[in-house]
């Protein structure tokens, strides 16, 4: 428990630097094109993921800038779990 509240301790010191460094505008900015460009994409991957079978967890590398192509490139080439015979 106590390395969570250290952690959490840490995150709040983090964005409390960010806010005094960059302001509150610049920040909120940050904040809302993180939302845009990487949370929802990743969000909308999930019912993608859960229909061909696999776990909503492959939506996570989503979250890390440029790891979307190479997911998509690596889920498009491998044998889906909901459809193990190869229509090739």
């Amino acid at each position: 428990m106590g390395a969570l509240l250290e952690q959490f301790q840490v995150t709040v010191g983090l964005v409390a630097g960010m806010l005094a460094i960059m302001g509150v505008p610049v920040f909120l900015m940050v904040l809302c094109s993180m939302l845009i460009f990487q949370i929802i994409p990743a969000l909308l991957c999930i019912p993608t993921l859960r229909k061909a079978g696999f776990s909503a967890w492959w939506a996570l590398p989503a979250l890390i800038p440029g790891m979307i192509i190479p997911m998509l490139w690596t889920f498009a080439f491998i044998r889906w779990p909901r459809y193990p015979s190869d229509p090739r």
